[in-house]
């Protein structure tokens, strides 16, 4: 679900990079030095930027890959959720996904909402920032 979304970021970003890096190569020197060293410094920023982004996309990667798969009784790493009538996944942190046409909120354990649900039973409800949540279903 997540691991495939992230994939494709990679694979975008890879693009991006070996773009960035045929760029550097074509810049060649003209009379204006200034202009030359300029636009190599600002294509070598830019491969820093895609660098650490795709750092930050393999960390997650291979956080999914860790997420256990068995049915939880509790809120715990790898439980898929319906919560307020809103389904969660508690693994990586990256947003909303859809699947089957039904929105699942990715949501990190160490998020705040994450803590404050984390060993939480099926039927178990929390009030949370001024906000009641219910533990509906635990898959």
């Amino acid at each position: 679900m997540g691991a495939l979304q992230l994939a494709a970021q990679m694979m975008s970003l890879q693009d991006q990079m070996d773009q960035s890096r045929a760029d550097l190569g074509s810049e060649t020197k003209s009379s204006a030095g200034d202009k030359h060293e300029t636009g190599r410094a600002m294509i070598q920023l830019e491969q820093e930027r895609l660098g650490s982004q795709m750092t930050a996309l393999k960390k997650q990667l291979d956080g999914w890959s860790r997420i256990p798969t068995e049915r939880k009784e509790s809120i715990a790493l790898g439980a898929l959720a319906r919560l307020n009538g809103s389904w969660f996944y508690f693994s990586a942190g990256i947003g909303k996904l859809t699947m089957d046409g039904e929105e699942v909120t990715c949501l990190g354990l160490t998020s705040p909402l994450g803590q404050a649900l984390m060993g939480m039973a099926e039927k178990g409800s929390i009030n949370f920032r001024d906000q009641l949540w219910r533990i509906e279903s635990i898959f």
